[in-house]
């Protein structure tokens, strides 16, 4: 099943929210399809470790657009990770959040240390 909200004011969205509680095997590659249609997709934070879930900061910007954040989380069934569910949040004010307690800040497209 798929989730979709919007936050911020009627006239101002500021966030966009998808989440797909459904666990698939291969649902396609959202930020490689980003790419494909021009834009710039780069890793600028890694979320706390957790077993069976991540969650990453990617910045995306394109061609006379604004860039914007876009976290994306994942959860898996299994360490293996053959299906996941998985959400983004399109955070449209194109700042990152105060860096919270496990997250650390991406070097070189690379999370440091994990």
């Amino acid at each position: 099943m798929l989730y979709f909200t919007a936050k911020g004011t009627r006239d101002h969205v500021r966030r966009v929210h998808f989440e797909d509680q459904q666990t698939q095997a291969n649902r396609g590659d959202a930020l490689k399809v980003l790419q494909q249609q021009g834009y710039d997709v780069q890793l600028v934070r890694c979320g706390k470790l957790y077993q069976l879930s991540t969650a990453k900061w990617y910045r995306v910007a394109g061609p006379s657009k604004r860039p914007v954040m876009l976290p994306r989380n994942v959860r898996c069934d299994t360490a293996a990770c053959p299906k996941g569910q998985e959400n983004y949040t399109l955070a449209l004010e194109g700042k990152l959040p105060q860096l919270q307690q496990g997250e650390v800040e991406a070097v070189g497209g690379r999370c440091p240390g994990r």
